[in-house]
């Protein structure tokens, strides 16, 4: 799955989202947690228009959220991130093995295989040992946080992140 953006397609942003290498500049709140609309001014919507410059990195979503996942292809799609999503662990796990993304962000908390399993998991397979890994989850308990570096994570984003935040982190 991959997210696109239609130049001249809704109102225009005066936001900017620039990749350069693995950075990219945006700021306001993200959040998957409900399907209301965010505050004005902060909102992020499939029909606004930002300034997208081409990026050629690749970065896997594993979610069980369909919203979750939506959103983040919206606010990674519009910085020029090529944008993977799978559901599950599962499904993650073939991705990446399939796909070889620069970048892997994986939900905490999902049915079955949980994100720090999926971690090891990713850790253990060829080729993957300097492959970036960033945990995103609504715990912000610090054992949750020393769990999934011990599992192999690279990073903890605590949900609702800003936009700015997830964005600086994929520096």
């Amino acid at each position: 799955i991959t997210s696109t953006a239609h130049s001249g397609t809704g109102r225009t942003s005066a936001r900017e989202a620039r990749c350069r290498a693995w950075s990219a500049v945006a700021a306001g709140p993200v959040s998957a947690a409900s399907s209301a609309p965010m505050p004005s001014g902060s909102s992020i919507t499939a029909e606004a228009a930002v300034t997208r410059r081409p990026c050629q990195h690749t970065v896997l979503l594993v979610d069980d959220d369909p919203r979750s996942i939506k959103l983040m292809q919206i606010v990674l799609g519009h910085a020029g991130y090529h944008v993977l999503a799978a559901p599950d662990a599962q499904a993650g796990l073939e991705t990446l093995d399939r796909e070889r993304p620069d970048l892997v962000m994986v939900d905490l908390l999902m049915p079955g295989t949980d994100g720090i399993s999926f971690c090891r998991q990713a850790r253990q397979r060829p080729g993957n040992d300097a492959l970036p890994l960033v945990l995103f989850t609504a715990m912000a308990a610090d054992d949750t946080r020393q769990q999934a570096l011990q599992a192999g994570a690279d990073d903890v984003l605590v949900k609702p992140f800003d936009r700015g935040e997830l964005l600086g982190r994929l520096e």
